[in-house]
């Protein structure tokens, strides 16, 4: 009895982790409220097609990459508990080879909840020179909690509808990827290279 109690009081501190919301104001670019919508910056869209048009290097910053999602995000909260639930934001944070990519949602309009998915990137250098870029989920967070990239697969529904809404972006990544770019994450940054520079 007094196991099954112990399971059970750490089950309920885990489900409380879940739902008590990291922090996010170390983010470059968060912002608490998202209106007013801060002034349009780089059209980061265009600045990935014109780097792999012209074959040049693009740097973006943590900054201009949240406040371009502020400015162009249009999708809405789904499924069963969209009358509860509304999304406040998507933010990206840039740690050293590391994008943590999260969801900010507000449930019945007075708790935030988090939920997030770390990218890591890993090149590898082929005999002829040629490199091979993979994107790696390696795990996320349920609001301050850290999960292992199985438990992913609860939330995958979320963060597709989210590539869905930057198809246009992402096809431009990965044909930089499929071009051999060299791809750089440090904090605050991404930085893009093109392989003869």
């Amino acid at each position: 009895l007094a196991l099954a109690l112990l399971l059970l009081a750490i089950l309920g501190v885990l489900t409380y982790l879940t739902f008590d919301p990291q922090d996010l104001s170390d983010i470059e670019g968060w912002r608490e409220d998202v209106s007013p919508i801060p002034a349009p910056g780089r059209d980061l869209g265009k600045v990935l097609e014109s780097a792999l048009k012209g074959g040049h290097s693009a740097t973006l910053t943590e900054r201009e990459i949240n406040h371009y999602l502020i400015n162009t995000l249009k999708i809405s909260q789904d499924g069963a508990f969209k009358d509860r639930v509304e999304l406040k934001g998507v933010w990206i944070r840039l740690t050293e080879n590391q994008a943590e990519l999260i969801i900010e949602r507000e449930i019945m309009g007075e708790r935030r909840h988090t939920i997030s998915m770390f990218l890591e990137i890993e090149q590898r250098l082929g005999d002829k020179g040629q490199v091979t870029t993979f994107v790696h989920r390696s795990g996320g967070r349920f609001g301050r909690t850290e999960v292992p990239q199985g438990y992913l697969l609860i939330v995958m529904g979320a963060f597709d509808s989210l590539g869905a809404a930057y198809g246009d972006e992402l096809a431009i990544f990965r044909q930089m990827f499929k071009g051999m770019t060299r791809v750089v994450i440090k904090e605050g940054e991404l930085i893009l290279t093109p392989p003869e520079s």
